[in-house]
């Protein structure tokens, strides 16, 4: 039985769904995967990002598509960083597995070297 996807798009300081090329991105996803689940994810306070509320976000979001009832299809998260967002899924996973099977992981333009408040 193959898994049904859950793409999850974290961008970067300042960013939205809409802006860079999230969007393009999600739009060929979707198109060439017509079964995942495509998100930009709109992040918290994406102007003054705190680590602790951006990994909240995904926390959350992942939660809830565990619990999402799906047709006997189990799912699979694959998750796409950008600049800070790499950060935010890295922080993410060392909180322990997630509670969908992580696919991949693919971080765009990434830093690792943590900046304060971070």
């Amino acid at each position: 039985m193959s898994l049904r996807p859950l793409v999850l798009i974290i961008h970067a300081f300042g960013g939205h769904p809409r802006k860079f090329w999230y969007d393009r991105l999600a739009k060929a996803l979707r198109a060439t995967h017509p079964t995942a689940d495509v998100e930009v994810l709109h992040m918290t306070e994406a102007y003054t990002p705190r680590i602790e509320a951006w990994v909240g976000d995904v926390t959350r979001r992942v939660a809830a598509a565990a619990t999402a009832p799906t047709p006997d299809q189990p799912r699979a998260l694959y998750l796409i960083g950008h600049s800070v967002g790499c950060q935010t899924i890295v922080r993410y996973l060392s909180l322990g597995p997630p509670a969908l099977r992580l696919g991949g992981c693919l971080c765009v333009a990434a830093w690792f070297a943590v900046a304060d408040p971070w």
